[in-house]
């Protein structure tokens, strides 16, 4: 989670909580992958440097699949 101070308000809109944690997430410092696991298709460094600070949209089709739902992770 890098540097990240998580601060969690209580909302009910899920929107305003996805934003806080992209948020969290983005804001915070981290310099390198976990381990050996890179999840994309080709060097993710190059990657992120493509998209900072431009409005491109993610390229999802480069994600490695990884047989877990959204409903498995918040169990």
């Amino acid at each position: 989670m890098g540097t990240v101070d998580i601060q969690v308000k209580q909302t009910n809109c899920l929107e305003a909580f996805i934003h806080a944690w992209e948020t969290y997430f983005f804001g915070s410092y981290f310099s390198h992958l976990m381990e050996k696991h890179n999840p994309i298709e080709g060097n993710c460094v190059l990657l992120w440097e493509s998209l900072v600070n431009t409005n491109k949209d993610f390229p999802m089709d480069i994600l490695k699949p990884n047989n877990k739902s959204l409903k498995n992770l918040i169990k």
